[in-house]
């Protein structure tokens, strides 16, 4: 198994946090640098070129979600495990008021530039939506696939909505909506959120 690099590993951590609160397009490899306390020279022995970086953003916000859906599934049953999902953004209200969900700003910046990294973004969403499915599916749901996506539909346009009046009640609105949804949930019964 590779060693991990730490300074590799900095300017990853720096450019998620630069590239989350002031975006892609306007974070420099020096700004990252800075914020890595790594010397700016040393950007390129690790990431030949900006994209370069950026799709190790994207790899290590892949290894994220992977390791909250895991830490989740800790949780005894999957009705239990859906109420956590949708409760996971009230711990993070005030920077998704300020900021909005990483995963979906760091998309949409990239799909308008286009390129390469926008296609590689795009892994991040289904890991959520097949984790959720296996949820509803677990619960009986015929209709878990849809369940699935109404549900991450309703949790992103919570954060955007959250985000764009900066307002943290709307997400604990919705979060509670959520709640209720998912606690009366019936196993079989087509229903969507």
């Amino acid at each position: 198994m590779l060693k991990a690099n730490p300074k590799r590993q900095r300017l990853i951590e720096a450019a998620k946090t630069l590239f989350y609160t002031r975006g892609v397009e306007t974070s420099s490899l020096s700004e990252i640098a800075q914020a890595a306390e790594v010397p700016p020279g040393n950007v390129y022995y690790h990431f030949k070129t900006k994209d370069a970086l950026v799709e190790a953003v994207i790899a290590s916000h892949g290894t994220d979600i992977l390791d909250g859906l895991a830490r989740l599934n800790a949780e005894g049953n999957p009705r239990a495990r859906l109420l956590d999902f949708v409760r996971g953004g009230l711990a993070h209200k005030a920077e998704l008021a300020r900021y909005g969900c990483p995963y979906g700003t760091l998309c949409a910046e990239l799909e308008k530039a286009g390129g390469s990294a926008a296609e590689s973004a795009t892994v991040l969403f289904p890991l959520y939506l097949h984790w959720l499915e296996r949820q509803f599916a677990s619960l009986g749901r015929p209709d878990a696939a849809d369940l699935a996506l109404d549900t991450l539909a309703a949790v992103q346009g919570a954060y955007a909505v959250t985000q764009a009046t900066r307002t943290p009640q709307v997400l604990e609105r919705q979060v509670a909506r959520l709640e209720r949804w998912i606690t009366d949930l019936d196993a079989g019964e087509s229903v969507s959120a």
